[in-house]
Formats: C-alpha cells, structure tokens, sequence
C-alpha cells in the first residue's frame, strides 16, 4: 500500500460530522445526479444507476398508479432517462422523476436518520405531488431511515403505501457491488451506516436497556409472549431525557403496565387515575407482598423501587407494584427465558390478587 493510498484509507470519514438528515438528502441526490449526469462509462454512473434501481424495485416494486390512484407495480423495464432532481420540493426530503421505459415515475423519499414521521407528512407528500402540474404515470413511495426503525413505525409507512428502507438494506445494497470504492462519499456514506448497524448490535447484544430501541426489543417480545390487545408498546422520554417504554394491560378495569426507563428497572405499576379511582393502602401493601413472592418463584431478583403518591392511605396517582432486575437476567439467560420468567411473575401476580378496585 502505498503513502497516498494509506492516507486515503485513514482519512476521517465525513459523515461522522455531517450526520443530520440534511446531509444524508445530499448522498441521496448525489447519488441519483451520478445517474443522471455522470459519464455513462464510469463506475461512478454504474453506482448511481443501481441505486435509483434499487429504490424503484424495493418493496418488489410496487408503486402507486397516478391515473386510478391505486396500488400498482412497476412495469417491466428499465431507466431510460432521469428528468429531474428536487430537493425539498414542496417540503418532501427528496424528489426525483425517472423515465422507465416510456412511463414517467415521480419518486419521493422520506428520508430520516433517528426520528420519525409525524403529523401526517406521508400522506401530505403523497397529495402534494399527485397535485402539482408534473406528468406522471407512476408514483413511487420511500421511506428511506438509517437509523433503528420501530415496528410502529414501519407499519405506519407501510400503510400509507411507503416501501420501507432501512439500514440494513442500505448496508446490503453496498456490499452487494463494487460500489464502495468508487468515491470517498460512497465509501464514507457505506462506512458510515454499516458503523450504525453495527453499533446498535453490540447494544443489542450487551442489552444496553438504557437505549430507547433495545428496550423496544424487550417490550415486543414481551407484548408477544403475555398475547396482550394492544398492538405496539409506547415509546418516550423521561423527564431527565432518557428512554422510556411501556406496554399495557387490562384487567379487571384497573390499569396495569410493564414500564422500563433508562437507568432503572422493569416495573410493573397501576395507573388508577385513568379510571378515577383509588387505590387502598391495604390493597397496595397486597400487592407489593404477591408481587414478591411471584418474583421468587419465578428466580427474578426484585429490586427495591417504591413510587407511589398517596394521600390519606389511598393511591390517588400511580405506583410501582414491584420491579426486577432483568439486565443481569437477560445477559445470563438469553430473550426468550427472561421474557418468560417476567411473563410467568405476571400471571401468578395477576392470579394471586383481586385486582377489582
């Protein structure tokens, strides 16, 4: 290897500091400019042409027909032409329109790096277009994230007809050529979110329950093993700004819910005021005893964390029934048994105590 190659390879990698979703719109239209404008023998041109196909064919290729405005799939065929590049058209992260074979396809993404759609966007953006004075045969919906993607969130954009693309896929689409070694921004781009990847599988991994996405994996699995109504758990952030997940259920019209925040543990607390009600010291201190003794029967340590607002002997707020340690659990014992035991601890508590307000 010589000097020049060395230094190549050691150069820091510039999406370390351009790592807002600003900068990832750019890679994205750099990428398609590179189809539409760069010279048709490079690799350069090679790297964009399959990405802008990569995009039109992900979701196996389904798109949105713009005469009937129905779910549609892209014809067979193949990029004949890139009309146009639209950054922050109507407010969309990115818009671009592909001539594939004699049918014109408007193309918007959805571009994230951490956060998520809100406020009706998707759907806005969609309207946007199939609005606006651009001919278009075909449009094609991307919901483009290289940040961790929420089953919630997924489902959300799916269902409002978005072809989801995540970091995974991102990784795969680089890997799969010889595309990393065509530019310093396709290699630094490649690089940056296969670091990501990465990353979050070590936390994964180490069960870092201090991260919002890792206490999300437990949630669902939990939510799958209890077969609980609700469809996904809730995210949030504490008032000391980290992590919060909980997920809920309902028995008996008390509000019971399995909540874990950065730094703290899994709790199982009551929510009386959601039902205007109250909740008896009597019953509280019941409580407290049954969820103990269903926590050693089922070989979880319990953890002293009592949070409750009382007010002349009756819950009026809400508290903290009990709470494990499942850290050390589930770095011992793996998902799938932790879950079980925590799932096992909930339906000896359930069954041990009137849960009738």
């Amino acid at each position: 290897m010589n000097k020049q190659t060395q230094a190549h390879e050691n150069a820091p990698n510039i999406f370390t500091y351009a790592s807002k979703e600003l900068s990832q719109d750019a890679m994205i239209c750099w990428l398609v400019a590179c189809a539409k404008d760069a010279d048709p023998t490079s690799e350069l041109h090679d790297c964009g042409m399959s990405f802008v196909r990569a995009l039109l064919r992900s979701g196996e290729s389904r798109v949105i027909n713009a005469r009937s405005d129905k779910p549609d799939f892209l014809p067979k065929g193949d990029i004949t032409e890139i009309e146009k590049i639209c950054p922050q058209y109507k407010k969309i992260d990115v818009f671009f329109q592909v001539k594939w074979g004699e049918k014109f396809v408007s193309v918007i993404v959805e571009d994230k790096t951490q956060s998520e759609a809100h406020g009706g966007q998707l759907d806005r953006y969609k309207d946007a277009v199939k609005s606006d004075n651009i001919e278009e045969d075909y449009i094609k919906l991307i919901y483009f994230k290289s940040g961790y993607v929420y089953g919630d969130e997924r489902e959300k954009a799916e269902n409002a007809g978005y072809c989801v693309i995540d970091a995974c896929k991102i990784v795969n689409f680089f890997d799969s050529g010889k595309w990393i070694s065509t530019h310093d921004f396709v290699r630094d781009f490649a690089n940056h979110v296969a670091e990501r990847v990465d990353k979050r599988r070590k936390l994964l991994e180490n069960w870092d329950l201090n991260q919002g996405f890792v206490q999300w994996e437990l949630m669902t699995a939990l939510k799958s093993e209890l077969g609980m109504s609700e469809k996904w758990p809730s995210k949030d952030f504490n008032k000391g700004g980290g992590a919060s997940t909980q997920y809920p259920h309902h028995k008996n019209r008390n509000v019971l819910y399995w909540r874990i925040d950065s730094w703290k543990p899994l709790r199982l607390m009551v929510h009386p005021q959601k039902i205007g009600k109250e909740i008896a010291l009597a019953s509280w201190d019941d409580w407290e005893r049954a969820f103990k003794e269903a926590a050693v029967h089922c070989g979880l340590k319990t953890v002293k964390f009592r949070r409750k607002r009382m007010h002349k002997g009756r819950l009026v707020w809400e508290g903290t029934i009990g709470a494990v340690d499942v850290r050390n659990c589930l770095k011992s014992e793996g998902l799938d048994n932790c879950v079980k035991k925590v799932c096992e601890l909930h339906n000896r508590f359930i069954g041990s105590v009137s849960l009738q307000l």
